[in-house]
């Protein structure tokens, strides 16, 4: 099975076992069986709910850090990312899409705009020792344990305009009566695709920093 992000934001025919008495159930099979929960949920997730925050994960300021608080947020793939305690990052440590810092902060005598991003991360845990292995392959231990955690991103620039919000906003905030925004919401809702663009960024937003020339945190929006 592929478990990488091919296909996710995508619409795809959904697999499952098929079992029948004497079927030898291999590493595959039950992936397999994982995965078709999984991709239904977050398919739920990407065209009912939508991506975003869904509680918590509100920006402070802490020592000249920016904290995040706990809470969970939708990604546009779907996926549930779950911040269960708070984190506090350093906002000049600009990071890569992996949620590593680079080698050079940024200055702190020039002022800088930044964003955070919040993306779906697996880790592996609790490796224990391979009894069988195959293909003549020596294997002395595997993580036995998928964790779904998450990863800080910070970004310089401005945050990127979602086009397809500004639309929806324009049309809530209007003056019009129920009925009419109603029927402009379901023609505008009609042409969306039901696929993620693969350019589109995935991370969840959280909000953008002002950091300023005198090396402090400024607004955050």
């Amino acid at each position: 099975m592929d478990h990488s992000t091919r296909g996710l934001g995508t619409l795809s025919s959904p697999q499952r076992n098929h079992y029948f008495y004497g079927k030898l159930m291999d590493v595959p099979h039950f992936e397999m069986e994982q995965w078709y929960g999984n991709k239904k949920r977050w398919l739920l997730n990407r065209l009912g709910l939508g991506y975003g925050i869904l509680c918590g994960l509100g920006l402070t300021i802490k020592e000249n850090k920016v904290c995040i608080a706990p809470g969970v947020a939708i990604d546009r793939y779907g996926r549930e990312i779950i911040v269960p305690h708070e984190v506090c990052l350093d906002p000049w440590a600009v990071t890569d899409e992996c949620g590593r810092q680079g080698a050079t902060p940024l200055s702190k005598t020039e002022e800088h705009q930044v964003y955070l991003c919040l993306a779906y991360k697996e880790c592996q845990t609790d490796f224990m020792p391979v009894l069988v292995t195959d293909c003549n392959v020596k294997e002395d231990c595997l993580p036995g344990t998928t964790v779904e955690s998450y990863a800080l991103l910070i970004k310089e620039g401005k945050v990127p305009k979602p086009k397809r919000m500004e639309a929806l906003c324009k049309i809530l905030n209007s003056e019009a009566t129920e009925s009419v925004k109603r029927t402009k919401l379901c023609q505008l809702l009609a042409k969306e695709t039901c696929s993620t663009k693969e350019e589109s960024d995935i991370c969840v937003v959280l909000g953008s920093v002002t950091l300023k020339s005198d090396g402090t945190i400024g607004k955050i929006d």
